[in-house]
């Protein structure tokens, strides 16, 4: 859970290939990012996080479950 009002909404910190993780802002059809998130979503960057800002449920859900189904596919298992 959150304790900043500028923390991305899902952070997983399961690396797999160049990437130490995933990040994803969610956010409506309308919604912007505002200059603060800008800058977390920036630092997440830098540290090699892939970062998504998803305009709907689903698109987040297909960028989740595509990030997991290459790492566990990358690593071996059976998906």
């Amino acid at each position: 859970v959150s304790q900043s009002r500028y923390y991305p909404d899902l952070v997983f910190f399961a690396p797999y290939g160049k990437f130490g993780g995933l990040v994803i802002e969610l956010k409506t059809a309308e919604g912007k990012v505002s200059a603060e998130q800008q800058d977390r979503l920036d630092f997440f960057e830098s540290i090699n996080y892939q970062v998504w800002v998803c305009r709907s449920f689903e698109e987040g859900k297909q960028k989740v479950e595509g990030y997991f189904f290459n790492m566990l596919k990358e690593n071996g298992y059976a998906v």
